[in-house]
């Protein structure tokens, strides 16, 4: 007896949740999909709760750029960054036929 309320209430609670985080999705999905990667990164570093406070949602997009600017050569980012007011970059249009 005992059990079955245990299983009903974590049902619903599972429930509740799923209701919840689609709800929380379609207001604004590109942050929830930042919190949903910042949360996973926190899984896969060690990371301190300074660091946490500080970057929340956007850990995921930190480390990333972290990572991408540990593999440039050496001097690329700085000259990157000094040219970075300058850049501008278009996507290209792709037509189907």
């Amino acid at each position: 007896m005992e059990t079955e309320i245990k299983e009903k209430k974590t049902a619903d609670i599972n429930k509740y949740m799923s209701t919840y985080m689609k709800k929380k999705y379609y207001e604004n999905p590109v942050q929830h999909r930042n919190y949903k990667n910042s949360l996973n990164i926190r899984k896969k570093y060690v990371i301190d709760d300074k660091t946490w406070d500080k970057y929340k949602d956007n850990l995921y997009s930190i480390i990333t750029l972290k990572e991408t600017i540990d593999n440039l050569p050496e001097g690329a980012f700085e000259k990157f960054l000094m040219e970075y007011k300058n850049l501008h970059f278009e996507k290209k249009v792709v037509v189907d036929i």
